[in-house]
């Protein structure tokens, strides 16, 4: 136990931003567990472990009255939703945060436990299946909760509806039109969006710019607000 209390103190240290004011807030966490993310760094670290262990960090440093849903990001996400992990921490964070920190160590304590199996290993990546679970989380907030989408994959979507991997760059105009055509638009307005994590393992600038650009037009049209869309993982202060 008192490993574990040391290890969620010093995630919170390095992963603690803006994001945690002390506020209620309402988390719904997509971690891409299709095959591209199984990318490796040049210390031979999967991009896929990196996520997970990000997520670790979030987990670690959420304010008390937290609610957090972690759903999977698979080859037909909206279909067969992948949950895995919903928890909220007690409004009580005690006098010397002591409740709040046992609240964390429990939360890492989960997460460790469900995400130990979890790997890089569907073929397919559905996000826009993902973003409607999502919108459907946060349906109908109380008042005075402040609503995160948090998404740790490489963006690359790949279903049949719409495939933003092959391309070596990514239309805007035209993917936008056919996810509004699909009706795979979500509303998700209010809802402030993270997507983080978002490497260009064996992609050129190019690539990952439109690709960016696409996304950045979709949660515009949803109504959400992109607070950050980045290769790295820090949350920005």
């Amino acid at each position: 136990i008192q490993k574990l209390t040391l290890i969620v103190l010093c995630l919170a240290l390095f992963t603690q931003g803006r994001l945690f004011a002390a506020e209620r807030l309402d988390l719904v966490i997509l971690l891409d567990l299709s095959q591209s993310v199984a990318a490796k760094d040049h210390a031979n670290t999967e991009e896929f472990k990196k996520n997970v262990n990000s997520v670790t960090g979030v987990l670690a440093t959420l304010p008390a009255g937290s609610r957090v849903a972690v759903f999977g990001i698979t080859g037909d996400s909206f279909g067969t939703p992948y949950p895995l992990l919903r928890a909220q921490l007690d409004n009580d964070e005690g006098y010397f945060k002591e409740r709040l920190a046992k609240g964390h160590a429990e939360l890492v304590r989960k997460w460790q436990e469900c995400s130990s199996g979890l790997t890089a290993q569907f073929p397919q990546t559905d996000l826009l299946g993902a973003m409607l679970v999502a919108a459907q989380v946060f349906d109908h907030p109380p008042a005075g909760r402040k609503q995160v989408l948090m998404i740790f994959s490489d963006m690359r979507q790949a279903t049949r509806v719409l495939d933003l991997e092959r391309p070596t760059l990514v239309h805007k105009t035209e993917a936008l039109q056919r996810v509004a055509k699909s009706h795979l638009i979500p509303d998700l307005r209010g809802v402030e969006v993270y997507a983080l994590g978002v490497d260009a393992s064996g992609r050129s600038v190019n690539y990952w710019q439109t690709l960016r650009d696409f996304w950045i037009g979709y949660f515009e049209l949803a109504g959400a607000t992109v607070e950050s869309y980045s290769i790295l993982r820090q949350i920005p202060r």
